[in-house]
């Protein structure tokens, strides 16, 4: 969104390898988020605190990238293993449709 961090770089569906060398080229730091999505596409995810040190790899994929509240220059992004045909974080809809930037 313009205005932060990552204004005019959109995340959404690329993989961890892609997003990573951004991030750090705008002077930033990352860390993840390993969600697991609903399954059945109703959009939502569960964070498992015990999943949470599993090494993401630069195949994963990125589904939406957020400012931390408590750490200034510190990226979230949030990740699966897996690529899906839609975005979990956002469900059935487009992003765009979400998102209005």
């Amino acid at each position: 969104m313009k205005g932060r961090s990552l204004a005019g770089y959109r995340v959404d569906g690329k993989t961890v390898g892609e997003v990573v060398p951004e991030i750090e080229k705008r002077g930033l730091k990352v860390a993840y988020w390993i969600i697991e999505p609903n399954p059945r596409n109703l959009g939502g995810y569960t964070i498992d605190p015990h999943k949470q040190d599993i090494l993401v790899g630069k195949d994963w994929t990125v589904w939406e990238a957020e400012e931390s509240t408590r750490k200034p220059k510190l990226i979230r992004l949030l990740v699966t293993k897996e690529h899906l045909d839609w975005n979990p974080v956002y469900g059935d809809h487009p992003r765009d449709d979400v998102i209005k930037e």
